[in-house]
């Protein structure tokens, strides 16, 4: 019966985060070309791996930008999206502004909704070299964590950059996805479809 309620749940959010996103496609047409970084059309299900079980990773550390530890639990009853990247890593910075316009543009991280976008640095250095580097390139539509030691990423057996994640309700990973993806809004729209309505 939980679970029951649990499923109605995720599909009454993501019922409401696709209409949202039709709302905003209706008004604004996407360029094939966003600041300059064409991407690829791609099978992305090829790179897409969905688990028979959830990950349990809630118990892992992360830092914030004030470099204070946070346990991935921090993001449970959230889908939660989480982009893996670092500034060393070309396909990662041609990647971030796609899906810093996906989220500036369709209010992905409002505090009154059921999901959220961030992106986990595995930089060394952290802060120092990845707030820079971001006002650089002029992104500030999403949260900014830091994973210096990539435990994340060996806890998950991925050795690839970028590297999203997708979280359900209980914090746990049900899915990933290996290499860039374009963001756009209509194939935003499948990919999510297929993880947390598969």
């Amino acid at each position: 019966m939980q679970t029951t309620n649990k499923n109605i749940q995720v599909i009454s959010i993501l019922t409401i985060f696709f209409f949202i996103l039709f709302l905003f496609f209706s008004k604004r047409a996407y360029s094939d070309d966003l600041h300059s970084v064409k991407f690829e059309k791609n099978n992305f299900t090829k790179y897409l791996e969905i688990y028979e079980k959830p990950k349990n990773i809630q118990d892992l550390y992360i830092t914030n930008q004030d470099r204070e530890k946070i346990t991935i639990s921090k993001f449970s009853n959230k889908l939660t999206v989480i982009n893996i990247w670092a500034t060393w890593c070309l396909p990662c910075i041609e990647e971030l502004p796609a899906l810093n316009d996906f989220i500036k543009s369709n209010n992905t991280n409002n505090k009154d909704s059921n999901y959220q976008f961030i992106t986990l640095s595995v930089d060394i250095d952290g802060t120092k070299r990845v707030l820079p580097f971001l006002k650089k390139m002029k992104i500030f539509s999403f949260p900014v964590y830091y994973d210096p030691k990539s435990e994340l990423l060996k806890e998950l057996k991925i050795s690839r950059l970028p590297t999203t994640i997708f979280l359900d309700l209980d914090g746990g990973v049900i899915a990933s996805l290996q290499g860039t993806f374009t963001w756009k809004l209509e194939e935003t729209y499948k990919l999510l479809q297929k993880i947390y309505l598969n």
